[in-house]
């Protein structure tokens, strides 16, 4: 008898704890991880004046850059193609008409980044490239890290 209840017992610890994981990972599943709680944000404009607001953008390492459209017609933010730097924004991939009005594109700065990393973008729409060392014409930004 004595093993069935120290069995029984056994069953009820397993449950125990398994439920109690179970709370905690429902209590937390909305909640952000560490990593994306440290992460901050900026907010950069694609503005109805054919401009990116602010133009220059110092970010440290880690931050999701935001470029919402404000205007009443599509923008989008692509780096240059002469950019020294690897990677960099294009909205293009998930918005290949141009961001919408009223609707945001978000890219992160990646975290290994070193300070004065410089990504120069543009809207193919209403701005030309740069060189990779100096902003296009028109619509054109830059996001230099710090």
């Amino acid at each position: 008898m004595a093993s069935t209840e120290s069995m029984r017992t056994g069953i009820l610890a397993v449950a125990a704890v398994m439920l109690a994981v179970l709370l905690g990972s429902f209590a937390t599943a909305g909640a952000a991880t560490p990593d994306q709680a440290k992460q901050v944000s900026v907010t950069i404009e694609m503005s109805k004046d054919f401009t990116f607001v602010p133009q220059t953008a110092n970010v440290a390492a880690g931050t999701l850059v935001v470029f919402h459209n404000s205007a009443s017609m599509p923008h989008d933010a692509i780096v240059d193609p002469q950019n020294t730097a690897k990677g960099g924004p294009n909205s293009d991939a998930a918005y290949p008409n141009g961001v919408p009005a009223g609707q945001s594109y978000s890219w992160s700065v990646p975290a290994n980044a070193v300070k004065g990393t410089k990504w120069f973008y543009h809207c193919r729409f209403h701005g030309t490239a740069g060189d990779g060392k100096h902003l296009g014409t028109g619509m054109a930004g830059v996001i230099v890290v710090k």
